[in-house]
């Protein structure tokens, strides 16, 4: 090949990385073992440990032993007579990266050609490529979904003889010793075939394309034609898939270029992490990489999230590639200093643009530049404003895979690419659309509307059918009816035509399936634009319905199942049917409970729709409020991947908000504004449930677990102002001290003045007397201080008596929370009349997480919660004595807690549940401790007693009525 100029040599200042030569004297697979030789001690790969969080670099002279153990297992198989072509090896897999990455460099070391095969496409485009390509071995992984994939392809070509492979494990390789290294290769011409990658399969079948030893140089080379040195730099490859031309670029590029790939942890299990854009992100910035290379989809969602944003704008480059960004995204993260480079590439030609630029070239991020090693050739278009045809001709310097055209008597490959050049610098241009009509979405995939249009109008009731979909997350399409009247809805005519539509998505890949949601019809004041011929004018018919479409995705988050119903009450039960039938009608009918969704056909559009069917769904209950089901995360479906684990999220989520209790909202019967719960914010600290008429509020702690969802029925009844104050993920959780002080500047935020009225429930009494204190050292005045069924010191008595207080002790820790469980448990389980029906749930769920028979997060959430809040009160008591290392007896603890809280000057009243904490108490002690123990503290304490249980006092009149006095 022809030797060029570099702009920017890669490697040529590192320590560590001695770049192979760059004139083609030697092939990819040859540099493996010359790196090993001349760059040992330089990093190929970069993990997070699952084990403890810690980066793990392997070097190269770590992992050619691992490829060549790889390497010797394909020889030991795949046989090959003297003179024959390399033999083909397919990779039909679901494993991480990094031991994809090694399988496919040991399959070229071993002599053969990797062919790695998206497990996205259909059981006949996957028969399809082994047959085209002659391939009579493949790896095919053994989780559920690989293997059903795989038979059913096979099936379909009974012919075709094909050995299946084991994939190797990442443990099984990286154990390799220099007893497993390779003789030297032989000589490799570099016309030889270098690896197979296929097309999208957007249209009938996808096609393979094989690239020559010759044709992947310049795909690692193309660094060195831009403005930054990639070496020793961290490139972020944990969002690309390996199968595609962008996960194979790791390969050339790492090997060429000296970077270090970044991936996702490899695995043994075969279970690789979901891409999902925050999963992405966190590996990304735990990995402390500068440098990324992404899809517009992912880049989408970043920028909606200003920490994402930050990250991305402290990357020396963040490069987008496999479909167009859409312009508000692209505009806003360029405008926030995030140095987008846009790179065009294509299976059949790699990358042929500049990689990369040091910052954002000021006629705007989206222009490009043709790299220097390509030909390009701009074919003007007729009757169009500056559109040209993108074609690349062979030269010394570059070798398309695919041949299809000729300029100039020169071989070249016509991308049906339409592009806009720069109206000033010629150099540059962006791309404008497809010339063939291919659509490329926002993930890099690629949707041919031909063939699926053809489908679809051989359905007698649709006359024209136009897909769109161009760079955006998924596909729709656009529908002329044969009959305008014939049906008396849209439904109707989805549900009329869904035969049809369902042939269509079984035969294409999944990113090219049709929703329902994503079926438009079309206006009689708007027909279809039509050639003299009867041909669809695609662009115009697009144009006419750009504000239809644009609200299709708008309202693609409540993508919803219409022929799923409700639960009539939400129980587990019915919460676990619920959200069955939903995953079921996406995925498949026949899913089991504990099936991941991700091996069984599930992706990123699946996870969507999932998530937009169930947030759609809770919403339309109006059993949570809508913040809530707003802040829920994007990627519940990717944390919780089956169908019990959902169902238990999205149950959890019911439990902690109440959804079992009525809502008040609006104005009380007595003209009072008061709270709505739908509109209740879980980020909010203080939520004002009355507005009163002037008073000074009572401002509420929250419980143990820092819900205030029990105060519902107490704010029906209250009619003066009543606040409460809730824990938040802003919440301190470190010690009682810092809580306190947080919720005191929270409260000043909002009340500067005084005086104060307080509470607390529950075991919120310590956090009480420390915000008194706290506002007392302040100069305010707290009028009102009142406990609702606790005092600090009868702690003891209900947790049971200890020979020492020690906060670190474990045996204490465990004992304390032992006991301290079994009190909230007791007091959770009690009926109180119905009023908090869905109790003993909650307590068998916070049971289960906390003897480690459930993970369910929101169970899990609340445990955490209850259990930090105890080890806290342990903390604190211990260090009331000034260590919290003390050995107090109990009696000498309690006359510390007693001694700290004497110098409150509020007025304090406690109110006790007549069926609540002193049932905990052991009856020996009961008499003793049937006031909680205040009069030792505060003599002149009002004790009101209040029949009910811990949780149903709050709906007392007595002591709603008492909280009240002189405020009404």
């Amino acid at each position: 090949m022809t030797q060029m100029a570099f702009q920017t040599p890669q490697g040529s200042s590192s320590a560590t990385f001695n770049p192979p030569p760059t004139d083609g004297s030697l092939t990819l697979v040859e540099m493996f073992d010359y790196n090993a030789l001349h760059s040992p001690k330089h990093p190929l790969f970069r993990y997070e440990s699952p084990d403890d969080g810690s980066l793990q670099d392997i070097t190269w002279v770590d992992a050619i032993p691992a490829f060549h153990k790889a390497a010797r297992l394909v020889r030991s198989i795949v046989r090959n007579g003297k003179g024959e072509a390399s033999p083909v090896v397919a990779i039909l897999a679901s494993m991480d990266s990094l031991t994809f990455f090694v399988l496919m460099a040991a399959i070229m070391r071993a002599g053969c050609v990797p062919f790695p095969i998206s497990t996205r496409n259909s059981p006949a485009g996957v028969a399809n490529l082994l047959v085209k390509t002659e391939c009579r071995y493949w790896f095919v992984s053994d989780d559920v979904t690989t293997q059903k994939l795989a038979n059913v392809a096979i099936g379909q070509v009974p012919d075709h003889q094909i050995k299946n492979l084991a994939v190797p494990k990442f443990s099984d390789l990286f154990n390799a010793t220099v007893d497993d290294l390779l003789p030297p290769l032989g000589v490799i011409g570099l016309d030889e075939p270098c690896i197979i990658l296929h097309s999208s399969g957007s249209s009938s079948l996808p096609k393979p394309i094989t690239l020559t030893q010759r044709m992947v140089l310049p795909y690692g080379f193309g660094p060195y034609f831009g403005e930054v040195d990639w070496c020793s730099e961290v490139l972020s490859a944990h969002g690309v898939p390996m199968f595609h031309m962008m996960g194979f670029l790791s390969i050339p590029w790492t090997t060429m270029t000296g970077v270090t790939a970044a991936f996702f942890a490899p695995s043994d299990n075969f279970k690789p992490p979901v891409p999902s854009p925050p999963a992405v992100m966190a590996a990304c910035i735990k990995s402390k990489s500068t440098m990324m290379i992404t899809v517009p989809v992912f880049l989408e969602a970043w920028s909606k999230n200003p920490a994402s944003v930050e990250a991305l704008k402290n990357m020396k480059a963040v490069q987008v590639s496999g479909g167009p960004v859409q312009r508000e995204t692209g505009d806003f993260l360029a405008s926030h200093g995030v140095n987008i480079v846009v790179a065009f590439g294509m299976t059949e030609i790699g990358v042929g643009t500049m990689i990369v630029k040091k910052q954002v070239r000021k006629e705007g991020w989206a222009w490009v530049e043709t790299s220097p090693h390509v030909d390009p050739v701009f074919v003007p278009i007729p009757d169009s404003n500056n559109i040209y045809r993108l074609i690349f001709k062979k030269c010394g310097t570059h070798d398309p895979a695919v041949i299809n055209t000729t300029i100039d008597g020169v071989d070249a490959f016509d991308s049906n690419d339409l592009v806009i050049r720069h109206p000033i610098n010629p150099r540059l241009w962006k791309v404008h659309g497809r010339h063939d009509e291919q659509i490329t979405h926002s993930t890099g995939e690629k949707t041919n509307p031909a063939p699926i249009e053809a489908t679809l109008e051989r359905d007698p009731n649709i006359a024209k059918a136009v897909l769109f979909g161009r760079s955006r997350f998924q596909a729709g399409v656009l529908i002329m009816p044969s009959d305008p009247n014939a049906f008396g809805s849209l439904a109707e005519f989805r549900n009329r035509i869904w035969d049809t539509v369902t042939k269509v998505n079984e035969s294409s890949p999944r990113h090219s399936r049709i929703f329902k949601e994503m079926i438009i019809l079309s206006q009689p004041e708007k027909p279809f634009e039509l050639t003299a011929k009867g041909s669809k004018r695609r662009q115009p018919i697009l144009d006419a319905y750009e504000t239809e479409i644009a609200e299709a995705y708008t309202a693609v988050d409540a993508i919803s199942r219409p022929d799923v119903d409700l639960p009539d009450i939400w129980t587990v039960d019915g919460v676990l049917s619920f959200v069955r039938s939903i995953v079921q009608s996406v995925i498949d009918p026949q899913l089991g409970e504990n099936d991941d969704i991700f091996l069984h056909g599930g992706d990123s559009l699946s996870a969507t729709s999932i998530r937009s069917s169930i947030q759609l769904a809770i919403r339309k209950s109006k059993q949570v409020p809508v913040s809530v089901t707003r802040s829920l995360p994007s990627n519940f479906v990717f944390d919780f991947p089956t169908i019990s684990k959902l169902s238990a999220f999205v149950y959890g989520v019911l439990l902690v908000t109440g959804s079992i209790i009525n809502v008040v909202s609006g104005k009380g019967d007595d003209g009072d504004e008061i709270f709505d719960w739908q509109s209740l914010d879980p980020a909010s600290t203080i939520v004002k449930l009355r507005t009163g008429k002037g008073e000074p509020p009572l401002i509420v702690l929250h419980g143990v677990a820092g819900s205030i969802i029990h105060f519902k029925p107490f704010q029906e009844k209250f009619r003066s102002a009543l606040w409460a104050i809730q824990i938040t993920p802003e919440t301190p959780s470190t010690s009682l001290k810092e809580q306190a002080t947080f919720y005191y500047k929270k409260i000043k935020e909002e009340l500067p003045y005084g005086p104060y009225r307080l509470a607390s429930f529950s075991a919120s009494s310590f956090l009480l007397v420390l915000l008194t204190l706290t506002f007392e050292a302040n100069g305010d005045e707290v009028r009102q201080m009142a406990m609702l069924d606790h005092f600090p010191t009868s702690i003891f008595p209900v947790i049971g008596d200890f020979k020492k207080v020690n906060a670190n002790d474990p045996n204490t820790q465990s004992e304390f929370l032992e006991r301290g469980f079994e009190v909230i448990d007791k007091q959770l389980r009690q009926d109180d009349g119905g009023l908090f029906p869905n109790q003993k749930e909650a307590a068998d769920l916070i049971r289960d997480v906390s003897t480690g028979k459930s993970s369910n997060p929101v169970g899990k959430l609340r445990w955490e919660r209850m259990k930090g809040t105890l080890l806290q009160m342990l903390e604190f008591i211990s260090s009331l004595a000034g260590s919290e290392t003390s050995n107090q007896t109990v009696e000498e603890a309690t006359a510390s807690l007693v001694n700290w809280m004497k110098v409150i000057k509020a007025p304090v009243s406690v109110y006790v549940a007549s069926n609540g904490m002193v049932d905990c108490i052991p009856e020996y002690a009961r008499s003793q401790w049937k006031e909680l123990g205040v009069r030792e503290t505060y003599p002149n304490a009002e004790v009101i007693h209040v029949k009910g249980g811990h949780f149903g006092i709050l709906a007392n009149d007595r002591l709603i009525n008492s909280l009240q006095k002189g405020y009404l």
